[in-house]
């Protein structure tokens, strides 16, 4: 419906609705600051890229349809007044009031490493492509950059994008379940499902990545050389040592590991 404002002036205007590929539903709408181009993006691992078509383009493919409706009204039917409705129809359409999806066409799907959290353009120097930057739920950064309508080849069969690099933080790919401390403060063992890391808490640097269970609680022995992490299926993980990964699982206890304290003795077994 048309919105006019107080002096008779056309403020919004319905344009008609344009669906994505994607089923999940819409988080992220961006346009590029320079060219014709749209980025869309769900809770999937990618971001659609969509091309605005210019009026020229839009009319061509207004007259491109009419005229493939014209041949197939000819071979329905030929008579007098089948031939008086091609006449009429054959007024040039207003690229404006085309329908959205008209305007708005697909380009590529660009997929990415994880599930997209944000995204947005890189605003660089003209290189004849888009560069993109996509921030997953995985903990990743990773840069796309994307071929343009006007420079690809219908002859070669060249992708149309590509991942130009992608930066790894060193954190935990999922949400953190349990931290505990060593004796001397000085290292930090964080665990969440799938994960459990060794941090320096001097240096903020990760000294080991080892792979776990759901974690849900965890602590040090005494002496600081063994982690024990209970996860969520009622195990016991053991590390031996915190730099050389080893682990040693538990049989199943009854339901899912609880909060647990070593208390420190002449000997750890």
């Amino acid at each position: 419906k048309e919105k006019v404002g107080s002096e008779g002036q056309k403020i919004l205007t319905d344009r008609g609705i344009f669906y994505r590929n994607g089923k999940d539903r819409t988080i992220g709408i961006s346009f590029h600051p320079r060219a014709d181009y749209i980025g869309i993006h769900g809770s999937e691992k990618a971001v659609e890229i969509w091309r605005i078509r210019s009026q020229t383009e839009v009319q061509k493919s207004l007259a491109r349809k009419r005229k493939r409706r014209k041949e197939k009204d000819a071979q329905r039917a030929a008579d007098k007044d089948g031939a008086t409705a091609e006449d009429a129809n054959d007024k040039s359409e207003d690229a404006s009031s085309a329908p959205v999806s008209e305007v708005f066409v697909p380009h590529t799907i660009v997929r990415t490493g994880g599930k997209v959290r944000s995204f947005d353009w890189i605003r660089t120097k003209s290189s004849g492509s888009l560069q993109l930057l996509a921030a997953t739920t995985n903990n990743q950064l990773e840069a796309y950059s994307v071929v343009t309508a006007n420079k690809k080849n219908k002859d070669e069969e060249e992708p149309d994008y590509s991942r130009n690099l992608a930066v790894d933080i060193p954190g935990h790919r999922t949400d953190i379940r349990s931290v505990a401390l060593s004796s001397d403060d000085r290292m930090l063992a964080s665990a969440s499902n799938g994960s459990l890391k060794i941090w320096n808490v001097r240096t903020q640097t990760c000294l080991r990545t080892l792979e776990c269970g759901y974690a849900l609680c965890s602590a040090f022995l005494p002496g600081d050389k063994i982690v024990v992490v209970g996860n969520k299926d009622g195990q016991l993980e053991v590390s031996i040592s915190p730099r050389q990964p080893f682990w040693i699982r538990s049989k199943r206890t009854m339901g899912r590991s609880g909060p647990f304290k070593f208390i420190p003795t002449a000997s750890l077994w």
